[in-house]
This record gives C-alpha cells, sequence and structure tokens, in this order.
C-alpha cells in the first residue's frame, strides 16, 4: 500500500514524493545577454553579495564601459543569474509545490519576500574560538566525550584505533561528563585525591588526547548566534561574559544592519563592507575563504529567500512521465548496488593488503581514511566503473548513434530490456531507496502547459539521496513537521555520520549532514568535535568499531559490545556522496543526439569537443576569439544557446553565441583548461527548454527558467545479505 504521502508511478514499483521543489533562476532570462545589465539593482545586489569589488568598480565607474577583464568577470555572473537554476538567495530562489488531482495551476513570478539574512556556521566557529581566548572562557566550556571516542570498563577506543588504559581520575571525570556539566563544575565533581586544579589539569590533557571536546561550539543551524548565545550566558564571571556577550552583539547588530540594506546595492555593500571588519576584528582573520569555490560559504553571512509561485502540477504530467521516469529510476536502483558492491570490494582489498591490522579487526576509522580518496572522487574509484557500465548499458539499450537524427523510443518496448539489462532486487544501502530526478518542462506558455502541450526534459537524475533534506530546501517547507513524517516513514533507519562542522563539506545550507536529524537514525561518531545527534537516538563511536571479513561478508564487530552490522550500511552515507552527482546514460562520443522516451527527453542532443581546437594567442583580441569560437561552433554543429562543461571548472556554463563578452567569458575559461589538460575535452549541451520554451514569466512578460526537483522512493528496502 502507498503511504499517504507518496504517489506511485509507472506500474507502481516506484513512487515519488506528493511535494515537489521548484528552482528558478532569479533574475529573468531576457537578462542573460543585456550588456547594460550592471545597470540593474537587481543585478548589481547580487553581485555585491558575491564579488564586492567588482559590483564596487561597476558602481564607481557606471558611465563608462567596463575593461574586457571586467565585462567577462560580468558576463560569468549574468549568465549564472539569468540562465541557471541554482539555490542561492534572491537571485536564485526556490519555493514547494505539489502534485494536485486539478488542473494544472502555476502564477507569475513575484519579488520574492527578502531576508532573513543568516551567518555561516564557520564565521560564528572563529568567533567562538576568539572569544574563548580572548576573555579566557575554557573554565565555562561544557566538555562532551569525542563521539569517535568508545568508553569500556577501564578504558578508552581512540580515532586512530588504539585503545587506552585510563587512570582513576580520568574514568572519573570521563563518567561524570553529561553534556551540561562546565570544566569548573566538573573539576569540583570529581575532585578526591587530587586538588580542583589537577583534575583542571587532567582535563586538559583529555581535551589535547581528544577524548574530550572543548571550547565552545556551533552546529548547522539558521541561528548559529543564539547558540553561541547561550553558551556565554553560562560564564559565571559577569565581567567576562557581559564583554563576550558585548562583541558577539556587535557582529549580530552588524549582521541586522545587513539585512535592512536589502534591496537597495550601494548601502548593502557599505553594510557587507561593515560586517566583515567587524568579523576581522573580532576574530583576527579575513572574513572570506576558499574563494572561487561554488557551494564554499565563502562569506560571513547570507541571504535565503522562498520565492513565488508555489505550483500546483496535474498528476496528469506525472502519468506521462511515471513509465520512462521508472525505467530510469529502475537502472538508478542497479547502479546503487554496483556501487556498493564495488566499495566492498575495495574495504576487502585495504583488509588483505594489512593482514596484521586485520587480525584483530580492522580498525574501521582507518578504513575510512583509507577509502576517503576514492569515496571523495580525488583518485579513480569503484564508483567511475559503475558509472563506465551504467553508460555501457544504457548505450546498448538506446542505441543513439552519432548521427544527427534524433531518438524518440517508447517505455513499453524498453521495459523488458532494461529490466534484463540492470537487474536488482532492492537497493544497495539503506537510504539509497531516495532518488532525486531534476524535470523541466518546455512550453511556449502557461496555458500550453496547462493543455499537454509541452515536453519534459530530464536535467540531473541524483541518485541514492534525498536532495531536498537541507536546511535551504527544508526551511523553505510550508509544513515542516509533515516533511520529517515523510523521512520518517521512507526512512526509519540507518546509519549516518556525524560530520564536523570544520568539514570543508559542511556549509549552513547544503548537505551533509540533512537538515533533519531523525532520532530512528544511528550515529556514528567520527569526530572530535560535540555531537549533534538526537538527545534520545543512539551514538556509537566509530573508535571502537572493527571490520572483520567472516566468510566473505564484511561485517563492522564492536570492540566493547561485540554487536554486529554490515559494512555497506555503515557506509551509508558515504556511498551516497560518492554516487549522487554520478547519474549518467550514455559513452561519450563526438555528437550523441536528442533522446527521447515517451514524452521524456532523457539525453539531450550533445558534442564532445577537444580543447586542442581552441587554440589561440594567450593575448588575442576580442574579434579573433570570437571568430575561432563561431568557427568551431559552425564545424561541429553547435546550436546558438547551449550549456558548456569545461574541464576544471565545476559547473556548467550557458553560452549564447550572439553574446559577445559572454562567448569571451567562456574563451578564457577555455584557455585556462586547456593550459592544465591540453588533452581536455569539452562538452556541449543544447539549452533544452531553449529560449522559445520559457513558460514561466513575471508581471510584465519577462521569461525566468525553472525546473522541478522530485524525491522519488523505491518501493523496495533493503535487505541485508542481498
Amino acid at each position: 500500500m502507498t503511504a499517504e504521502h507518496l504517489i506511485a508511478i509507472g506500474s507502481g514499483e516506484f513512487s515519488v514524493w506528493r511535494s515537489l521543489c521548484f528552482r528558478r533562476a532569479g533574475l529573468p532570462f531576457d537578462w542573460a545577454a543585456r550588456p547594460d545589465i550592471t545597470h540593474e539593482p537587481l543585478f548589481l545586489e547580487a553581485l555585491t553579495w558575491q564579488n564586492p569589488p567588482v559590483a564596487e568598480r561597476l558602481r564607481r565607474l557606471a558611465d563608462r564601459p567596463p575593461e574586457r577583464r571586467v565585462e567577462r568577470t560580468v558576463a560569468g555572473y549574468r549568465t549564472r543569474y539569468c540562465a541557471k537554476n541554482d539555490s542561492i538567495g534572491f537571485f536564485g530562489p526556490l519555493s514547494w509545490g505539489t502534485w494536485t488531482e486539478h488542473a494544472t495551476k502555476i502564477g507569475v513570478v513575484e519579488p520574492v519576500d527578502r531576508g532573513p539574512v543568516f551567518f555561516e556556521i564557520w564565521a560564528l566557529q572563529a568567533v567562538a574560538d576568539a572569544l574563548v581566548e580572548r576573555h579566557g572562557l575554557r573554565p565555562w566550556a561544557v566538555p562532551t566525550v569525542a563521539p569517535v571516542v568508545a568508553l569500556d570498563a577501564d578504558g578508552a577506543h581512540l580515532a586512530d584505533g588504539s585503545r587506552l588504559t585510563l587512570s582513576p581520575v580520568r574514568q572519573r571525570v570521563l563518567a561524570a561528563v553529561d553534556g551540561f556539566a562546565t570544566v569548573s563544575e566538573l573539576a569540583a565533581e570529581c575532585a578526591g585525591p587530587e586538588t580542583t586544579e589537577e583534575v583542571v589539569a587532567e582535563i586538559r590533557v583529555l581535551q589535547a588526547m581528544g577524548l574530550l571536546t572543548k571550547g565552545f561550539h556551533v552546529t548547522q543551524g539558521r541561528r548559529p548566534e543564539r547558540q553561541l548565545a547561550a553558551q556565554l550566558a553560562r560564564v559565571a564571571d559577569t565581567q567576562r561574559r557581559e564583554a563576550a556577550l558585548g562583541e558577539l552583539g556587535t557582529l549580530v547588530s552588524a549582521g541586522e544592519a545587513v539585512a535592512d540594506a536589502l534591496g537597495d546595492p550601494a548601502p548593502l555593500a557599505a553594510a557587507l563592507a561593515a560586517l566583515d571588519d567587524t568579523f576581522s576584528r573580532l576574530t583576527e582573520r579575513p572574513a572570506h575563504r576558499r574563494e572561487a569555490e561554488y557551494y564554499a560559504a565563502r562569506t560571513v553571512a547570507f541571504e535565503d529567500c522562498v520565492g513565488d509561485p508555489r505550483p500546483e502540477v496535474g498528476v496528469d504530467v506525472l502519468a506521462e512521465l511515471g513509465p520512462a521516469l521508472e525505467l530510469l529510476l529502475h537502472s538508478a536502483r542497479w547502479f546503487t548496488t554496483r556501487v556498493a558492491a564495488g566499495y566492498l570490494t575495495a574495504a576487502a582489498a585495504v583488509l588483505r593488503a594489512e593482514p596484521r591490522q586485520a587480525r584483530d579487526g580492522y580498525p574501521l576509522t582507518l578504513l575510512l581514511s583509507r577509502l576517503a580518496p576514492m569515496l571523495a572522487g580525488t583518485v579513480p574509484g569503484p564508483v567511475d566503473d559503475a558509472v563506465a557500465d551504467l553508460r555501457r548499458r544504457w548505450t546498448a539499450l538506446l542505441d543513439p548513434g552519432t548521427g544527427d537524427t534524433a531518438v524518440h523510443l517508447t517505455a513499453a518496448d524498453l521495459a523488458g530490456p532494461v529490466r534484463q539489462a540492470f537487474p536488482a532486487a532492492g537497493p544497495g544501502w539503506p537510504s539509497a531507496r531516495w532518488h532525486s530526478p531534476d524535470v523541466m518542462l518546455a512550453a511556449s506558455t502557461v496555458d500550453d502547459l496547462r493543455a499537454g502541450r509541452y515536453l519534459a526534459v530530464l536535467g540531473e537524475l541524483h541518485p541514492s539521496i534525498n536532495a531536498v533534506d537541507q536546511l535551504s530546501f527544508y526551511d523553505a517547507h510550508p509544513d515542516q513537521a509533515a516533511l520529517r513524517r515523510w523521512i520518517d516513514t521512507d526512512m526509519p533507519h540507518r546509519w549516518v555520520p556525524l560530520y564536523q562542522m570544520s568539514d570543508r563539506i559542511v556549509t549552513s545550507q547544503t548537505s551533509p549532514p540533512e537538515a533533519y536529524h531523525s532520532p530512528g537514525y544511528t550515529y556514528l561518531g567520527i569526530g572530535t568535535e560535540p555531537s549533534y545527534a538526537p538527545r534520545r537516538a543512539r551514538t556509537v563511536a566509530a573508535g571502537g568499531l572493527r571490520v572483520h571479513d567472516e566468510d566473505g561478508r564484511l561485517l563492522v564487530r564492536s570492540a566493547v559490545t561485540d554487536e554486529a552490522t554490515p559494512l555497506v550500511e555503515i557506509l551509508d552515507d558515504y556511498l551516497g556522496l560518492a554516487a549522487f552527482n554520478r547519474f549518467s546514460l550514455l559513452e561519450p562520443a563526438s555528437h550523441r543526439p536528442r533522446v527521447r522516451v515517451d514524452r521524456l527527453v532523457v539525453s539531450r542532443e550533445r558534442w564532445s569537443v577537444p580543447l586542442d581546437r581552441f587554440a589561440a594567442p594567450r593575448q588575442a583580441r576580442l574579434e579573433q576569439v570570437l571568430a575561432l569560437m563561431r568557427d568551431v561552433a559552425a564545424t561541429t554543429g553547435l546550436p546558438d544557446h547551449t550549456f558548456w562543461v569545461i574541464p576544471g571548472e565545476p559547473k556548467p556554463m550557458y553560452v549564447d553565441l550572439a553574446d559577445a563578452a559572454g562567448v569571451d567569458a567562456v574563451f578564457a575559461k577555455l584557455r585556462r583548461s586547456r593550459e592544465r589538460t591540453p588533452e581536455g575535452v569539452v562538452t556541449v549541451t543544447e539549452m533544452l527548454p531553449g529560449p522559445a520554451d520559457l513558460w514561466l514569466t513575471d508581471g510584465v512578460g519577462q521569461r525566468y527558467t525553472c525546473e522541478f526537483r522530485l524525491v522519488c522512493v523505491d518501493g523496495q528496502q533493503y535487505r541485508r545479505g542481498e
């Protein structure tokens, strides 16, 4: 029986959430090629958030044409804000809609509700560290046993897999730690033969050894400043407490000034500069980090917005897409089993390569560090083999060739061959029953969309994850309690790592960790920062876990309780992160035509162009660049509107061949990429929906790109031993 929050699709083997996420570009597509976009306050404000020096330069020199380098930079931002559905503040808002039994109902784009402004967790952690040091607040910090550390009768299993026998005073301290007592309170409680000062010294040693957490900490959340203020409020020394709270208050006030300035680029720039100065004064650290990285939480604060409209999409659309989507989901299920098998094989190889370590059980923490490069994709790994196999099988099924003729197939004809090509009884790990496809609808107008005159287009399919379980999506949902119920229904239990907030992959908006911390999950302690698991949830310290190869099965056993769990279940989240951005249907070729199954385009037309086609003098004039790029486009058969994936660049770039500055911006990235990887290949994909197929408009008729993010649920759950 299908749960109430789900709608079955196709044959009923998979379902989709009734809620769907709606993402759109923050600025009109009609502005994408406008050279005068720098006179638009909305664009200048967006640029002020992301590149303040360039925004300031444009404001100061508003009446002069920008130099070529600046023009290229501006072109990169305007194409991103106008042609891509990124979730970034008001210039990439998101909203939630629903599937409806009634006719499709979609309003027009309205100005978004601005604000609030939130602090990044890395910035508040830097403030916390600075306040502790400057005001001597260590006695009032609340230490906890580090999540990675497993305690037994008289010792501790540490992060490196070793075991440490504890002295009586250290045993007393660790037993007294409850998550509420401060260092001073613990010292008073545990003093016996030792003085209070001696106990404090032992606490410091335990912290230095990584057994206890130290300092004040903030975790992922919308208001980390409130977390820090609550900890500062426990400082018993009035003078120190008020001084620290006062300094935190100056940062909060600076953040409020930013919120007050939203909507006007010049005051916003001044407010952001003042916020940066306040932060740097408090922390003696730069206010920006990891420049030029995407989704890196580079600044001290950010704005998140809920956009309009909130669409109601008729289930007739879902009925049309269901059979084709089901085929993709079936292959995604198989893909997760292939990924899981590959990493288990890699783990077994690690154990075989280090027999002395593995004799009494290989430390899980050590295995995770051995697998980390392959899981993160910094070196080739099992997921690459799985992707190659996935592409090979789909290419054989779809048989697109390399010619110009589009391929149109039916789900009915493909159903049998797909099941045969992708045999899988269930997902490869517990959370792999979730998949998150992004779907776009190409139609001239909303009326055409309602009348069924549309073409559906698969943007991406993110296998093995619930891509909306992250703070920016979670907070935008109108019924968060329902969201939690749906997640608990879909996934009553899984293992989830307790990521460290200092980890590079953790930000204030994206996952990991997921936004909802279910009390039904088991949390794997992997670090030395405080746990954020729900108090009633089960937490297991990785330091006490050992991996055993038992008759070909990799099991993780506790050195404390001997409880055993299959390794693949422990690796759940890690496997999802390795797999979620890797789903791809076709093997590379110089050209692939568009492939459509029923009403769904599953693969847009694309071209592969060697980087050496873009050879030009380093200081090539704009005219030379444009001539070269248009020659490549003409000889390759590229359309005017495309997206380019360039080696070394994290995101596709929109290209309009009629936009000189935009073409120049792409060429600059091509040149840098060619210098790094001369043998590299650029992948160019048709823009679909194209400019004529953008049905979403605002009140004055300006068009916007948009997409729907779905959450799909496999009717089969992970089963041990399969």
